[in-house]
């Protein structure tokens, strides 16, 4: 989401730097809820069918869909929370240095664009 805002030559010129941390944060954290989500989906189908609990009998799709919504929701709290502890106190050009730093990694901006296309993908489905 980086891509979206403008980018300066220097850091210290860096517009909007703490809504670019915050996507930045958000989308990361989405993610990443979503993937641990998938995991302890998974994981828990797994343990409840070793075990031979009845909840293994639950169909493995919803089980698995439900973890990763909840993570989907709380990665990006947890994420919001870590951003707030980590940039606490912190100066406006550290901000502007962190965002400046983001815009300038060739990988996060192909990341962020290919987040935008899975966006575009998956509004038009």
């Amino acid at each position: 989401m980086t891509s979206l805002f403008p980018h300066a030559a220097y850091e210290e010129d860096q517009p909007y730097a703490r809504a670019i941390l915050t996507t930045h944060v958000l989308r990361a954290t989405f993610f990443l809820g979503s993937a641990l989500g998938l995991a302890s989906g998974t994981l828990t189908h797994l343990t409840l069918r070793f075990l031979g609990r009845p909840g293994a009998s639950s169909p493995f799709l919803p089980r698995l869909v439900a973890h990763a919504g909840r993570g989907a929701v709380i990665g990006p709290a947890v994420g919001l929370l870590a951003l707030a502890g980590r940039m606490r106190a912190r100066e406006p050009i550290e901000w502007q240095d962190r965002a400046w730093r983001l815009q300038e990694n060739a990988g996060q901006v192909r990341a962020d664009r290919w987040t935008l296309g899975g966006a575009a993908v998956g509004a038009a489905a």
